[in-house]
């Protein structure tokens, strides 16, 4: 794979030109063909610079598979990953997590230039990378992606959607998410200016939003989740004023966000549909002048299958599963045969050729365009990440005190709630600190209920839908205690009352249940906050006391309890008195 053509890239307010992107990528793969034999996979540990894309389109064009690694997640689940995947060597940068990466071989993008040799010509059904997704069986599934699958997708994408060279493109996405490959390599290779948010802006709205004004972004891709956050932010999305394209995907399109971005006149508005397993995005529908929310058409060289139980296509109307053919289904599942054979399957309409079984649900408006009507298992989309609400289940548990447990996904609230059956209540504390053990912050539930047993179907399987109603009969393990008042004085901006106190009215005014008692003992989720209205209650904390949260405190389950979240936010006024020189 050879990228003729490349773009700009922007970093932490650095840019750098098509000739200095092409010398460091030369130079970068000298390294790997003297390093990395062929067919070899290396782990990819890098921070949000320049060089993630630099170094990922070095790989690609070496033809040298790999593991990108978001270095944020679980140590036990990072070393879970590179065990699965035969990981040896890390291609990293020096001072990433050396404790972590001690036992294999890193490669620093840093090293002087050596001799090197030719790239290996690896054949077309060699992979691109690996990429992992949540598994029903306890542990992250790994997807073999081929480079033929890859190069497929961006050629197509842009017969879809336009991408004209000298456009800023925003790079939002974790390299470790496939969705970087649009925002990142496809719009590079087209002649983009890429613009990588860092770690701070990447999922701060505030800075996500200042990135977009300051760099004149005109094309944006992320999930609707993401976008509703800017919302809360920017209530008219002023953000987007100049901006051409917006495209969103990996979860429900919600009606309501669709109707509101129609009013801004400049956007085209495409929805994006396709598994991972499927490479990348496999169709596209342009909804700027639709009401119909679709997924629309598939790319090129990919096939849509609508099939029932008994793997015949439906009739018009009717309600079927998508299947996925085409170039770019993955080989399978790496070291996992069970799932491979489960979910790649051959079809009598196809003899001889393998197709992705999605197990997402839809049926055929009167267009002739699909339309997405939910899962077929207990797979959810939570902020574009897939979820399987198993996985969730079998790490709660692990906990010695728990017997059995099941996760449920409030789709309206977009929350993930845990039932557990155990000799005693647990706190939630300790429920959710011992799943960070585990798995990364959007799989961690933010409510726990502990019940006497589930809800079941006639068919014997765990009624999920009625575990959701049954968590308005039962109670969150609650703990009393008083919180105690600080005052607290920033430079001539007195609060009459504490830190504690307006901390408390502030969450007081955002939860259903008014005049309802509020502790510092208090779980946020146990007061009924949501993922969507705890950044509202973040924006006004911002606003109250002159501070900027941080990104890694987005999540709901940032803070055990609102002891945690007041010491949290007594340390950033500390910090702005020392930075201000206020004794």
């Amino acid at each position: 794979m050879n990228f003729n053509t490349l773009g700009t890239i922007i970093a932490n307010n650095k840019r750098c030109d098509s000739d200095s992107i092409r010398y460091e990528m030369n130079r970068i793969k000298e390294m790997l063909s003297t390093y990395v034999v062929p067919g070899e996979i290396v782990g990819l540990a890098l921070p949000r610079t320049e060089y993630i894309l630099i170094t990922v389109m070095a790989l690609l064009e070496c033809q040298i598979p790999f593991l990108a690694i978001d270095l944020n997640l679980p140590e036990t689940r990072v070393k879970l990953m590179l065990k699965n995947a035969g990981v040896k060597k890390i291609v990293t940068t020096k001072g990433v997590s050396e404790e972590l990466l001690a036992e294999y071989e890193c490669l620093y993008i840093e090293s002087e230039k050596k001799q090197g040799i030719a790239a290996a010509d690896y054949s077309e059904n060699e992979l691109a990378y690996i990429i992992h997704t949540s598994g029903s069986t306890g542990q992250p599934k790994a997807v073999e992606v081929t480079k033929e699958g890859l190069a497929c997708f961006l050629n197509a994408m842009p017969e879809k959607i336009p991408f004209i060279p000298g456009k800023a493109m925003a790079c939002l996405s974790n390299y470790t998410f496939d969705i970087f490959f649009l925002e990142a390599v496809l719009a590079l290779s087209k002649g983009l200016t890429v613009v990588i948010a860092n770690e701070e802006e990447q999922s701060n709205p505030k800075r996500i939003i200042d990135l977009i004004e300051r760099y004149d972004i005109k094309l944006l891709q992320m999930t609707p989740s993401k976008m509703k956050l800017i919302w809360l932010y920017d209530k008219e999305l002023v953000c987007l004023n100049q901006a051409e394209a917006v495209m969103l995907g990996g979860e429900a399109f919600p009606k309501e966000l669709l109707e509101f971005l129609k009013k801004k006149k400049n956007l085209k508005i495409y929805n994006l549909y396709g598994p991972t397993e499927t490479t990348v995005w496999s169709a596209v529908s342009d909804l700027t002048q639709k009401e119909i929310i679709d997924i629309g058409e598939p790319l090129s060289y990919v096939k849509f299958y609508l099939l029932g139980e008994d793997l015949k296509p439906v009739s018009a109307g009717e309600t079927g599963e998508i299947y996925i053919g085409g170039k770019g289904v993955a080989k399978g599942y790496r070291n996992n045969t069970e799932q491979t054979v489960q979910h790649f399957v051959k079809l009598p309409l196809e003899p001889g050729k393998t197709i992705y079984r999605t197990g997402d649900m839809a049926c055929y408006d009167q267009d002739g365009f699909l339309v997405f009507m939910g899962r077929k298992d207990n797979q959810v989309k939570l902020r574009g990440h897939r979820i399987e609400l198993e996985e969730i289940d079998a790490n709660l548990m692990k906990l010695e005190d728990i017997k059995l447990s099941v996760t449920c996904f409030d789709q309206e609230n977009q929350e993930l709630i845990a039932f557990y059956i155990s000799e005693e209540p647990i706190e939630n504390s300790i429920l959710q600190q011992h799943l960070k053990k585990f798995l990364p912050g959007h799989m961690i539930p933010g409510s726990y209920y502990r019940t006497k047993s589930f809800n079941y179907t006639d068919s014997g399987k765990v009624d999920r839908r009625s575990m959701l109603a049954l968590a308005e009969t039962l109670t969150t393990l609650e703990c009393a205690e008083k919180v105690t008042e600080s005052e607290s004085t920033i430079g001539d901006k007195i609060f009459c009352d504490s830190v504690a106190d307006r901390i408390i009215q502030i969450i007081k005014t955002n939860i259903k249940e008014k005049g309802r008692e509020v502790t510092c003992k208090d779980n946020l989720s146990d007061l009924g906050v949501n993922s969507l209205s705890y950044i509202d209650i973040i924006v006004q904390f911002e606003d109250a006391f002159d501070i900027i949260i941080g990104d890694d405190k987005l999540y709901l389950t940032a803070f055990s309890n609102i002891g945690e979240l007041k010491e949290y936010i007594d340390n950033l006024l500390a910090e702005k008195k020392q930075a201000v020189g206020v004794s």
